[in-house]
């Protein structure tokens, strides 16, 4: 799905930019900062197979003024790419906002923190996902109508947001190819699908298997509504310090489309293997509190999802396999403390949900392929950060560790980047995984478990 989606939210942005005059002198008076980077992603585990090649080349480039000095600009962009030369299916476009704004309101594709728990822990609920890598997934705004109240109170800011939209993009994956049925391994972040497919046990039928994705209609996609509302307070502190929370709710499709599938074998030995992605809504709600003081915070989120499952697929036929989803309710603590340029901080999520399950004539040997809707159960977390402000030969830093605690799997991520002049910034990123992949079929970190992977690069700043 992911080349498809890219392709769509490419032709948008184009829409949305050229005909405004907004390229040329039009960026440079807007005070667009623009960067050029070279990168090289390095997988250094000893196991990996996910590939023939361990090593690749990117030409990175981007576009942003969303910053505080420019915040009441009336354009906005935060856009970035990747291009890979030896690879296709590893390019990519990721545009995280542009719009236009006046009067309190936006129109366009904007960020909005609708739930500290769901972007602290990279979930996706409200917001659609940059997913090129899966392990370390990035938010992407909505796209739609926006409207923003706030007034002022001698020690509060309130305030009331709202979105609507008729307009719905959806995650976008990493890249894939697909050649005489089979799926290309070209893209250490697509989950490789297997080339055999066997039924029964002891010792069971084996059959090649040659995939087909089935698209369902732009339309029936991108044109759907949605609608959130958000109250919201934070102390007139000039160091934030006291209580702020949000409480938001509303409906929307999901951002991760599900999957439904059905196999047929053919005289000579093949099972055609087909899927189709399905839009699905779900209604949700959140809050979250939040309390600073000079050296430590801490805070309190909760989420609820309402999945509406779908009673009658619009894109596949009737005799499917599809996944179904129950209702989710997540909770989550945290508390951290701040000493000069460093930051810690402790998280927990809690997720209590009726059990996704699979209906259809083929659960027994098709449920392991259509996914979840979580990468993972409760786990636990825990970060420190150095840095700030980005002086001239100044070092950020950033660490994380995540451990899950119904599932065995874990990930430490750990980036760093120095500035070393107006124009210079060079950095790197080290990402180790491991899992154990008896215990969920399917499971991001099961998936990737051999992607421990090295990133350096280079980025020049005009």
């Amino acid at each position: 799905m992911g080349s498809f989606w890219r392709q769509r939210i490419l032709f948008g942005v184009l829409g949305l930019v050229l005909p405004g005059g907004l390229c040329g002198q039009g960026v440079q008076a807007l005070e667009v900062d623009s960067t050029l980077s070279l990168r090289s992603d390095t997988f250094v585990s000893p196991s990996y197979n996910a590939t023939n090649s361990h090593s690749f080349g990117f030409l990175g480039a981007s576009l942003s003024n969303v910053r505080p000095e420019l915040q009441d600009a009336t354009f906005h962009i935060n856009s970035s790419g990747l291009f890979s030369p030896e690879t296709s299916a590893l390019s990519s476009l990721n545009v995280k906002e542009i719009y236009i704004q006046g009067y309190g309101f936006s129109l366009g594709r904007k960020l909005n923190t609708w739930s500290r728990l769901d972007e602290m822990w990279n979930l996706g609920f409200y917001q659609p996902q940059y997913r090129w890598n899966p392990l370390t997934p990035e938010s992407q705004g909505l796209t739609g109508l926006f409207y923003n109240w706030e007034t002022k109170t001698t020690s509060q800011i309130l305030g009331v947001r709202l979105f609507a939209s008729g307009l719905y993009l959806p995650d976008q994956s990493s890249g894939y190819q697909i050649q005489n049925g089979q799926f290309q391994s070209s893209n250490p972040w697509f989950a490789q699908l297997p080339s055999t497919l066997q039924f029964g046990t002891n010792p069971g039928v084996i059959n090649q298997i040659s995939w087909n994705i089935h698209m369902p209609d732009t339309n029936q996609v991108l044109l759907n509504s949605s609608g959130l509302a958000q109250f919201y307070f934070s102390p007139l502190d000039e160091q934030d310090r006291g209580l702020s929370g949000l409480l938001t709710a509303g409906f929307l499709p999901s951002n991760q489309l599900d999957l439904a599938a059905q196999t047929a074998s053919t005289a000579g030995g093949t099972t055609n293997f087909d899927i189709y992605p399905e839009l699905f809504n779900h209604q949700m709600s959140s809050a979250d509190l939040r309390y600073n003081s000079d050296r430590w915070f801490t805070g309190f989120g909760a989420l609820q999802e309402h999945a509406n499952n779908p009673t009658a697929l619009v894109s596949a036929p009737t005799q499917v396999t599809l996944r179904t989803f129950g209702n989710r309710q997540l909770l989550s603590p945290y508390i951290g403390a701040r000493i000069q340029k460093w930051t810690g901080q402790v998280s927990y999520l809690d997720v209590q949900a009726q059990g996704d399950s699979s209906t259809g004539s083929q659960v027994e040997y098709l449920s392991s392929y259509l996914g979840s809707r979580l990468a993972y159960g409760s786990a636990v977390k825990a970060e420190l950060s150095y840095g700030g402000g980005m002086r001239i030969k100044q070092w950020e830093a950033k660490t994380s560790y995540l451990q899950g605690t119904t599932e065995d799997f874990s990930m430490w991520n750990t980036t760093a980047l120095y500035r070393l002049s107006t124009h210079w910034i060079f950095s790197g990123q080290l990402l180790l995984v491991a899992a154990n992949p008896d215990t969920r079929l399917g499971t991001v970190f099961s998936q990737f478990q051999n992607n421990d992977a090295f990133t350096i690069g280079g980025t020049y700043v005009f």
